[in-house]
């Protein structure tokens, strides 16, 4: 490659590099912030105080049955 095309593919590349560094870096910055949030709200309560305020116990049958089926379809969708 000589002069302009040899540039312009350098600078393709770095810019696809440079790219997928700094959203590694910002993922990676974000997962450590959270785990650090939830290391520190590990101690606390965050349950109800009786059990019949937790959303499960709030179900019915037919809601049940439909966080079934939404759960099947997600795990077929990552099974494809």
């Amino acid at each position: 490659m000589k002069s302009l095309n040899g540039y312009k593919v350098f600078i393709s590349i770095a810019l696809l590099l440079g790219n997928g560094h700094y959203n590694f870096d910002k993922m990676l910055l974000f997962t450590a912030k959270s785990m650090i949030n939830r290391l520190k709200d590990k101690g606390r309560d965050t349950y109800p105080e009786t059990h019949q305020d937790a959303p499960s116990a709030c179900l019915s049958g037919r809601g049940k049955l439909l966080t079934k089926i939404k759960w099947e379809m997600m795990a077929k969708y990552l099974m494809s």
